[in-house]
């Protein structure tokens, strides 16, 4: 049963606060037959405020020409936990403060959870593969 459940979930947000994570949680409760309870953002919870629920409801970037680098509905790794909304066109420069990588595993897409237990997220981004971000050596605009 576990397994199916990891299985229906691999691909679903990871950030705490989410539908993605009440959906695992009732999957869950419902195999330990267990009773959820629901707590509102803003509360303090022992040692934690609980964050703004995250619902997002597209986390593309491309570039210009409309190449697709990073999506979130493809795999929700690329999209950092808890980004804030943004659109618009900027250099790859000003785009460098918004990307997270791991040179040292450079095929994989890291996850970029700093913001997940954030009260208040106040940054957005995405993680790319390392190899992916080093290839992209033009100067264009994103």
């Amino acid at each position: 049963m576990i397994k199916d459940i990891i299985k229906k979930r691999i691909h679903t947000s990871r950030t705490p606060v989410s539908k993605e994570s009440n959906q695992l949680v009732q999957d869950i409760a419902d195999i330990l037959n267990a009773e959820v309870l629901s707590v509102k953002s803003g509360s303090e919870v022992l040692t934690w405020v609980i964050p703004e629920y995250w619902h997002v409801k597209k986390g593309v970037l491309k570039r210009l020409n409309g190449e697709v680098i990073a999506d979130f509905s493809e795999n929700p790794l690329y999209l950092w936990t808890n980004s804030i909304n943004f659109q618009g066109i900027i250099s790859k420069e000003e785009l460098s403060k918004h990307i997270f990588t791991d040179e040292l595993r450079p095929s994989i897409i890291p996850y970029h959870y700093k913001q997940g237990f954030s009260i208040k997220a106040d940054n957005w981004g995405f993680s790319l593969p390392y190899n992916v971000w080093s290839n992209m050596n033009d100067s264009g605009k994103f």
